[in-house]
């Protein structure tokens, strides 16, 4: 079961990985990313700014992937808020 799962959750760090790349190149210093936990990424921003870099945060996460033969995008959704517990989804 573990073998099984190795291919598609590395994918997942994949894709996440080369999101948070494009991320870091194109909107920094405006946004900050400081962690990174299984299929998900934690960053600051100025809160005034998250209507303008959300969308294009989304754009960055946007990786195309193969799989047998077919290419796809795994969704990526924004959750905004002062802590961890709080988070409220974007958009």
């Amino acid at each position: 079961r573990a073998a099984l799962a190795y291919e598609p959750q590395s994918l997942i760090a994949e894709a996440l990985n080369e999101g948070m790349y494009q991320i870091w190149a194109n909107l920094e210093p405006e946004l900050e990313l400081f962690s990174q936990v299984y299929d998900s990424v934690a960053g600051q921003m100025p809160e005034k700014k998250v209507d303008h870099y959300a969308p294009l945060m989304l754009e960055c996460l946007k990786v195309p992937m193969e799989i047998n033969g077919r290419t796809l995008t795994i969704p990526a959704e924004i959750k905004v808020g002062y802590n961890l517990r709080d988070m409220k989804k974007w958009g």
